[in-house]
């Protein structure tokens, strides 16, 4: 199931990638097998063990390169530290192939994981804390980076252990069969006793990190009221209880990976007196004893770690392995958004809003009932409600951010379904709240959109017509000053205007304005309206809370509960 899950993340050229890093693990634990079999030759001429020169690979090296005796010993460590320098080489070059691999996996599953959440639609994230996309794209990826680098280290060690214990074999069979089934034994049994406490304690991260993370935005998001309210106490403690629960499961599955070094250690040093009292009992020659010893002790230098390394893998396989499950489930549940590519869409006479129902879940008590009305080309629509009321999420709907459960939203007689991208770059989209990149004036009335399509004497036009002159006057470095963070050193009607530059910039047919004013001061609202009112040829949809707002509107409906419940002009409505 893991395996499945595994793969689900890897396309056609990272499998034939993993398959190419698979066979040089496997050259790699060949090498090491040939670098532990020439010590046996190089220790049996200085040990000068019986029989040693009928040894086959002595016998057809002296031959091959013609080395008189005397010479043979200083030949073979000449070839032994060559193909040496060869091993770590190759070595070197499989552990740069395995972080190529390992970087470039986890760069393109954060990329492709944040193209899916910014493509998913509104409701989506309407529903989930930013706190978990923020973990899922940063720590989550982090750690199935650190399970794949888990997973080949444990591919490597365990190919090299094999392969080191099969030689072992052909030197004593059984001393090295018992100790194999022993450490095996040994291996399952501490792997037991904390399999599921690595699986809980890796949720436990899951939950602790995602809290972390959402008590710093809500920290840092509210700053002001913070300060101003001296409740930085309250904020930290939400931080520290968290920060501290993450510590303690950071802390165990820290101490435990440590384990497996000294424990292997100590039981190593077992076998190596076990080795040699075995040894030593069956009476054979002493340069024999100290040969095969030398051959123990020197693989024994490279199991111990290789050991260490296998247990603590599988560790952090098993602490990781929330970190797979969470990332497949999101990946699964991704809806494909198709992007249509024809910008094209056509609005010469009418909007037809028939709402039937709208609900943004089952569980939800609000919902938006019986909307009907038609918005003219070129009309000024107010709509008008207490809070809560829907008249926000009216906007998101024909606006296409949401879509009905029953009914439609018609332009020309065509859905805008059909082609939600055309329909919503006729849009021009003014909130409440401005968003302010941390970026220059230029970038944030651009917003992301192509500046080769910018003019620069239009952009000059727009900025004296909504009197962002006088702040582009200010700013010593003009279109290319940074605004800072949330736009702190730059005033509330500033950040309206660059809202509304924003979503003029493109010249979009239809503006949408989403209690745009209800923040400003009374001159400051008049003054952006009368800005506004300049745009004679665009088509206004406008949400307010206060009627005044909604002055020079050819119509108003009024929306209480999620319906209509009366509609007229400003005077009708200015009477009450």
């Amino acid at each position: 199931m893991m395996k499945h899950k595994l793969f689900y993340f890897f396309d056609y050229d990272q499998k034939r990638n993993g398959l190419i890093l698979v066979a040089l693990m496997f050259v790699a634990s060949l090498l090491e097998l040939v670098s532990l079999g020439l010590i046996l030759p190089i220790a049996g001429l200085f040990l000068e063990t019986p029989n040693i020169q009928n040894n086959i690979f002595i016998k057809n090296f002296s031959y091959l390169f013609d080395i008189p005796h005397g010479n043979l010993i200083l030949y073979l460590l000449l070839f032994f530290l060559i193909f040496y320098i060869i091993k770590i080489l190759f070595l070197v070059f499989v552990n740069w192939s395995e972080q190529k691999f390992l970087t470039s996996f986890a760069e393109k599953t954060s990329s492709k994981f944040f193209l899916n959440y910014i493509s998913q639609s509104f409701s989506f994230f309407a529903k989930r804390n930013s706190a978990e996309f923020l973990r899922n794209l940063t720590t989550e990826i982090q750690q199935f980076s650190a399970y794949l680098n888990s997973f080949s280290k444990l591919l490597l060690e365990s190919l090299i252990t094999i392969v080191l214990f099969i030689f072992l074999i052909f030197l004593s069979p059984i001393t090295t069969i018992s100790l194999f089934i022993i450490f095996f034994i040994f291996s399952i049994i501490y792997l037991k006793l904390f399999t599921g406490k690595l699986r809980d304690w890796g949720e436990q991260r899951q939950e602790n990190t995602k809290k972390r993370i959402q008590f710093m935005q809500e920290g840092f998001g509210s700053v002001k009221d913070i300060k101003l309210l001296g409740r930085e106490k309250f904020f930290f403690d939400k931080f520290k209880f968290h920060n501290i629960n993450l510590a303690e499961v950071l802390f165990k599955i820290g101490f435990v990976n440590r384990l497996p070094r000294l424990i292997t250690e100590l039981f190593f040093a077992f076998v190596i007196i076990f080795v040699f009292l075995v040894l030593y009992k069956s009476e054979s020659n002493i340069g024999e004893i100290i040969t095969l010893m030398t051959i123990y002790v020197i693989a024994a230098f490279k199991i111990i770690p290789s050991s260490n390394r296998i247990i603590a893998s599988i560790q952090t396989l098993k602490f990781n392995s929330p970190a797979i499950n969470t990332l497949y489930f999101e990946a699964k549940n991704f809806k494909i958004l198709n992007d249509i590519k024809k910008q094209n869409f056509a609005f010469n006479e009418n909007i037809i809003i028939n709402v039937e129902n709208f609900r943004y879940s089952k569980d939800s008590k609000f919902d938006l009932k019986n909307i009907k009305f038609e918005i003219k080309k070129g009309e000024k629509i107010g709509i008008i409600g207490p809070s809560g009321s829907g008249k926000s999420t009216l906007i998101d709907i024909l606006s296409g951010i949401l879509k009905p459960e029953k009914g439609d939203i018609k332009v020309d007689k065509k859905t805008i379904y059909s082609n939600l991208r055309g329909w919503q770059n006729l849009i021009g989209y003014i909130p409440q709240k401005i968003f302010i990149l941390d970026d220059s004036l230029r970038n944030n009335i651009i917003f992301g959109f192509d500046k080769n399509k910018i003019d620069e004497k239009i952009l000059s036009k727009l900025l004296n017509k909504i009197n962002l002159s006088q702040l582009l006057e200010r700013l010593p470095k003009g279109l290319d000053n940074k605004l800072g963070e949330k736009g702190l050193n730059i005033s509330a009607g500033e950040i309206q205007r660059i809202g509304i530059a924003r979503a003029l910039i493109y010249n979009p047919t239809i503006l949408f304005l989403d209690e745009a004013t209800s923040s400003l001061d009374t001159f400051t609202e008049r003054q952006i309206l009368k800005e506004l009112n300049q745009f004679e040829d665009k088509t206004f949809i406008s949400v307010a809370h206060r009627i005044n707002t909604l002055k020079n509107c050819d119509k108003i409906y009024r929306l209480d509960k999620g319906t209509i419940i009366d509609s007229g002009n400003f005077e009708k409505f200015n009477n009450f």
